[in-house]
């Protein structure tokens, strides 16, 4: 297998359940996306990358988004307002701090 098929790979229907139970999971701790932003293969990499555990899969995406957002500074402010609802956006300063 090629690098080219990992990434066109078709996402399964166990995956989507997957990616849903991992939605609802950033949800229930307030760290609710821009799901228009953010595309089904956005979680699926994390998923993947942590063998498809939503606690170790949430770990690792907050920790992603918190060092994003940290060390981009002003840019990441502006990039994460364009992305994020208002609502949320106090959640994940929250989440960071």
């Amino acid at each position: 297998m090629d690098k080219n098929e990992i990434i066109t790979a078709p996402i399964t229907k166990e995956d989507l359940e997957l990616i849903t139970k991992l939605k609802l999971h950033l949800k229930s701790k307030q760290v609710d996306l821009d799901y228009n932003y953010f595309d089904d293969w956005f979680f699926y990499k994390f998923l993947k990358a942590r063998k498809f555990d939503i606690n170790k899969t949430y770990e690792m995406l907050t920790g992603y988004l918190k060092w994003f957002f940290e060390y981009d500074g002003y840019n990441s402010q502006v990039y994460y307002i364009n992305i994020i609802t208002k609502y949320s956006y106090s959640s994940f300063l929250k989440l960071i701090h």
